[in-house]
């Protein structure tokens, strides 16, 4: 019937507006899970979605195939016939079995059973080799899938050596990353203390800024939290200063080159209902908290415009901010400091400069998706 369709992604790159759905800690096969899935088909109506990104913890209690068709499967059917999924795994999804234990280092799990994720770059992006982590384009976004429970992440980690190849090879205007526990929380867990999420924070975290990622997305915490655009805060919650906000906006924001901060949001009440919070609530990077809502995120992007909203299962958003992008971007990250590569998407123009120490010829192609040569240009400088 008509609620039966399939919407295929657009060329990597096309400007279009593009509606993703976030949902966190959803899987409990409660009323709660069912008031925020129905909120949500009530407010996006006949508009499509786009994407629909899982933030872990996706089935309780433990993942097991059992609990995935009652609690997701069964839960979302009229969803699942045109949403296209792109899940995260959480804790849960690994049935507990301890933060980056052997056992947890394995895919021996339904979730890995269950999902066919893009390992070798189908989507766009590096390939991971692993449906632990991966990466995929859609529009002119770029979005990367991270495992924070399951994989290793130091800096000489395989997850952390892929993730900063796909960092560098990344040229679309927009990066959103997501994974299950979040690096700044004082809700039912705290990022204070907990492991995971400390080494999320400490090592994961820098990597991210430094190639000035826009948004991350995390569940875990069953609360609601958005930061304000933030960069530079890698240690406990009272060591966050002014200093490291980037701008004194609080939901209207604006990025120009060279596009550093980053806002960090966190939605664990898509099923879980919320918890008190812990001490030191709220953190100081924090803009809104919530401990009372269950919500999902609706966020959407169109050009240099990202919006996100927190809709709430009564259908009232309890937050929303936007993020504005100007100006160029430096898009390729070349072999040499020498050549800078520039896109500006509003006016659809690619500038190239260069400069040599040493005279010689130059030799410039350009070449389209399907590695047809569009255009050409050769300089050959006075001697």
């Amino acid at each position: 019937d008509t609620g039966m369709y399939i919407i295929t992604a657009p060329v990597t790159g096309t400007v279009m507006p593009v509606r993703i759905w976030a949902t966190g800690d959803v899987g409990t096969g409660t009323g709660a899970q069912t008031q925020v899935r129905n909120a949500y088909n009530t407010y996006t109506g006949n508009n499509p979605t786009h994407l629909w990104l899982l933030l872990g913890d996706n089935a309780y209690q433990t993942g097991t195939d059992a609990q995935y068709q009652s609690n997701v499967f069964n839960m979302y059917v009229k969803e699942l016939r045109k949403m296209p999924l792109f899940p995260s795994p959480g804790n849960h999804d690994y049935g507990s079995v301890g933060y980056q234990t052997a056992n947890a280092l394995t895919t021996n799990f339904p979730y890995f059973n269950i999902f066919s994720l893009p390992t070798a770059g189908q989507g766009g992006g590096v390939a991971s080799g692993t449906e632990k982590y991966y990466s995929f384009n859609y529009s002119n976004i770029h979005f990367i899938c991270l495992d924070s429970y399951g994989a290793l992440n130091t800096t000489t980690s395989p997850m952390y050596l892929w993730l900063q190849s796909d960092l560098a090879a990344n040229t679309q205007r927009w990066t959103v990353v997501y994974f299950h526990h979040p690096p700044y929380t004082k809700g039912s867990h705290n990022s204070d203390t907990e492991i995971e999420l400390i080494n999320m924070r400490t090592n994961i975290i820098p990597l991210l800024e430094n190639y000035h990622v826009d948004l991350v997305l995390s569940g875990h915490s069953h609360v609601n939290e958005r930061s304000y655009l933030i960069k530079g805060h890698f240690g406990l919650a009272n060591t966050f200063n002014s200093s490291m906000k980037v701008s004194t906006a609080t939901n209207s924001f604006t990025k120009a080159p060279p596009y550093n901060g980053t806002i960090y949001a966190v939605c664990g009440t898509s099923g879980q209902n919320p918890d008190s919070p812990q001490s030191g609530y709220p953190m100081p990077c924090m803009f809104f908290t919530d401990t009372s809502k269950n919500c999902s995120m609706v966020i959407e992007v169109n050009g240099n415009l990202l919006s996100c909203k927190y809709l709430t299962s009564t259908g009232t958003i309890a937050d929303q901010f936007t993020i504005t992008k100007t100006g160029l971007r430096d898009e390729l990250p070349l072999s040499t400091t020498n050549v800078k590569s520039y896109y500006a998407p509003e006016d659809d123009l690619i500038s190239l400069t260069y400069y040599l120490e040493n005279t010689s010829d130059v030799s410039v192609m350009l070449y389209d998706i399907t590695g047809k040569i569009i255009e050409a240009y050769q300089e050959v400088p006075q001697h």
